[in-house]
């Protein structure tokens, strides 16, 4: 199925478009991952985390600033 939608990409568009979507793309799942790392925290503060986030929620919230304002 990717193979598909790589295909029919390519075969649609300019590389610049290609390019142009990935980016979209890359953005939307950085964007995703970081407000679901807020809503889980926030949610559930009582949940034992494999990982720390440094400077949470501070250093999660620039990030999203920064996408929103990318995109």
């Amino acid at each position: 199925m990717t193979g598909a939608a790589a295909a029919v990409l390519i075969m649609s568009g300019t590389f610049e478009q290609i390019i142009a979507i990935a980016a979209v793309l890359f953005l939307l799942n950085y964007v995703s991952a970081y407000s679901a790392l807020i809503v889980l925290r926030i949610k559930e503060p009582g949940l034992p985390r494999p990982y720390r986030a440094f400077g949470f929620p501070y250093t999660t919230a620039i990030v999203l600033l920064a996408a929103y304002s990318c995109g």
